[in-house]
């Protein structure tokens, strides 16, 4: 690489680089959903067994039971957006790679799904947070 290649930013292999960088940021994103899929269930399991006993005996109840609501939307948006991934894949390999106005829906479709996950995994960890803080003594 010469010295004018390297201060311009600009790389030998570029398609090679930018692809690899798409495989990365997919990566990415995988690893990403397969996080809140996982901490989503857990904390789920978790806080469901520790609620089993009466409801009456918990402090605001209803900020756990929308933290329940928020894990499982969290888990039904990955869900949903690996099925929407495979269907982009699909149509992508279908039509040799060239984008399209359905693949470009499809991965708009797929962004709005990433993003809800990660809001709604945020918002079930804020309730939660909000149930223990009322419910754990000695926290506060």
């Amino acid at each position: 690489m010469s010295d004018s290649d390297a201060n311009s930013g600009k790389f030998i292999d570029e398609p090679h680089y930018i692809a690899q960088l798409r495989s990365e940021l997919e990566n990415s994103y995988r690893e990403f959903d397969k996080l809140i899929l996982t901490v989503s269930s857990g904390i789920l399991a978790l806080s469901v067994s520790f609620f089993s006993g009466s409801a009456a005996e918990h402090h605001l109840a209803v900020l756990l039971m929308a933290s329940w609501v928020f894990f499982l939307l969290a888990i039904v948006s990955v869900a949903v957006s690996f099925l929407a991934e495979q269907k982009h894949k699909r149509h992508l390999l279908s039509k040799n790679g060239e984008s399209d106005d359905v693949e470009k829906k499809l991965g708009k479709r797929i962004k709005v799904l990433n993003l809800s996950s990660g809001g709604a995994f945020l918002l079930g960890i804020v309730f939660l947070f909000l149930y223990l803080m009322f419910n754990v003594k000695g926290v506060w």
